[in-house]
Parts: C-alpha cells; sequence; structure tokens
C-alpha cells in the first residue's frame, strides 16, 4: 500500500460528504492477488484521532493537487492566447 490509495478513497469521502451527506465512519482498503488466493487488507478507523486527522490531511493534499492541475492547465491557454498574439503582432 501507498498513501495514493488514502488520496483517492479521502477524496470518495469527500464526495460522499458533500454531495449525499453520508459520514463515512472508517476506510477499508482491500488488495487482491491477481494470481494467487491471496489478499491484504488495510483499515482506517475514524474514532481514532491519528486516523481521521491523517484523512483530513490526504484530502486537503488530494484538493491542493487538483487545484494545482486546474491552475496549470489555465496558465498553460492563457500563454498559447499571449503566445499567438505575439506572433500575429511580430509578422507586422
Amino acid at each position: 500500500f501507498n498513501y495514493k490509495y488514502h488520496l483517492q478513497t479521502a477524496a470518495y469521502r469527500r464526495i460522499l460528504y458533500t454531495k449525499y451527506n453520508i459520514n463515512v465512519d472508517g476506510i477499508i482498503i482491500l488488495k487482491l492477488s491477481k494470481d494467487k488466493v491471496y489478499f491484504e487488507e488495510q483499515v482506517l478507523d475514524f474514532t481514532r484521532y491519528d486516523h481521521v486527522e491523517y484523512i483530513n490531511n490526504c484530502e486537503r493534499m488530494f484538493l491542493s493537487l487538483v487545484y494545482a492541475w486546474y491552475n496549470r492547465y489555465i496558465v498553460e491557454n492563457q500563454y498559447k492566447k499571449i503566445q499567438s498574439l505575439f506572433k500575429r503582432n511580430t509578422k507586422k
């Protein structure tokens, strides 16, 4: 397991709460083996403060990554528009 699974589940948790007003008490991540009869699980129990603090940090990190991606997208598109204006003005 790595923290990226938790970022994803933190995003799901946020959607469940903000869109459907569903409070999540915990998260279970289950990894199944493709080759063997084997699985691993990881449990986050939100009655534990350290787990709640961690998943809240995961949520903030996920949202900051989304925000950064979105702003990068906007800046790149604005740059392309400005570049095209520069090219048009220098051709005159």
